[in-house]
């Protein structure tokens, strides 16, 4: 019994084997928890739920306002511009003729100019200076100052142009002593021709900078923390990061800004006509191009001429829209490559 329970001593174990046992066990694949546990079922994306019944309901409403106050009123402009309703002279050119060579014309179109050249590169530096200010300070203060810049934009339409009479009459605004120091002593003094381009400037920097900072302070948020990190790390100081990290990252809103802004400015007739009632014999009635479609519409009863200018607008509104979307798209695909 003693001798069937006596085993033989064990081989011992070669260099070459314990090598081959050490491969054997480090080569072994091993078993994931993660592969044993039950894989999810892949969830269906949104756009194979909604029913084109959905889709047509949310944008009928649109549809239907841009048929009837978009769509219909240019098709319209577009036909008695071409003398095709009541004209005097026919189906023709003439109603384009009297509009470009009306006396009005071209200087309401070096006025609406001056305005533009003045207004876009105040409204382009300014609104990324400040943006750029902010997004430095990523605290409470930043969110105050960005908030404070807002504020004017609320006030827009007649309310801006009845507080801008109010800051620009010497006897009323508390720049008065300012004012009558320039040689202003009523609102006739401030409210020259020359002045014209920058006051409208001005009060339209005034209304729409805030909104702007905001749009450039999203963008500027939206920027990789990994490269502002890099960039710090690299020793690059405030002015280095907002020069070439941040800047170069928010160009395409800066265009998107600029051409945005060109389309409304240059359908400027709140302001030159408010200011006009204000200070009776100061402004033209025809000072803008929106004025003298007005004016031709209106006044005159010329809707042959009002519909050519109206048409001039939009022709600038579709070049901007088609800049913004053309170029943009050709700028973003050469600075990806």
């Amino acid at each position: 019994m003693a001798a069937d329970n006596l085993q033989p001593p064990a081989r011992p174990i070669c260099d070459t084997e314990r090598r081959s046992i050490q491969m054997a066990t480090t080569t072994m694949p091993r078993v994931s928890r993660q592969s044993s546990a039950p894989r999810e079922k892949p969830r269906r994306s949104l756009r194979g739920r909604v029913s084109p019944i959905t889709t047509l309901l949310l944008t009928l409403p649109y549809t239907v306002f841009l048929a009837v106050f978009g769509v219909i009123p240019v098709i319209m402009a577009i036909l008695y511009s071409f003398g095709f309703f009541g004209s005097r002279t026919g189906v023709g050119l003439d109603s384009w003729n009297r509009a470009i060579q009306n006396v009005s014309f071209l200087p309401a179109v070096i006025n609406v100019a001056s305005f533009l050249v003045i207004f876009l590169p105040l409204l382009l530096v300014g609104a990324t200076v400040l943006a750029l200010l902010i997004d430095s300070r990523r605290d409470r203060s930043g969110s105050v100052a960005r908030f404070t810049y807002y504020l004017p934009g609320v006030v827009v339409g007649a309310p801006l142009v009845v507080l801008w009479i109010f800051m620009l009459a010497p006897q009323l605004s508390p720049f008065g002593p300012l004012l009558n120091a320039a040689g202003a002593h009523d609102l006739g003094d401030v409210l020259t021709t020359d002045r014209f381009p920058l006051i409208f400037a001005i009060m339209a920097l005034y209304s729409s900078v805030g909104g702007w900072i905001v749009v450039l302070g999203g963008s500027l948020a939206a920027i990789d923390k990994e490269i502002l990190e890099a960039a710090r790390i690299d020793g690059a100081n405030a002015w280095h990061t907002a020069i070439r990290i941040k800047l170069p990252q928010i160009q395409k809103y800066i265009a998107f800004i600029g051409v945005i802004s060109f389309a409304g400015a240059a359908q400027l007739v709140v302001e030159p006509t408010l200011l006009a009632k204000a200070s009776p014999g100061s402004l033209s009635s025809t000072w803008s191009l929106n004025q003298l479609a007005f004016y031709f519409a209106f006044k005159q009863n010329d809707p042959w001429v009002a519909s050519v200018y109206a048409l001039m607008l939009i022709l600038l509104g579709v070049a901007a829209a088609l800049f913004l979307i053309f170029g943009l798209r050709s700028y973003s695909e050469e600075t990806a490559r």
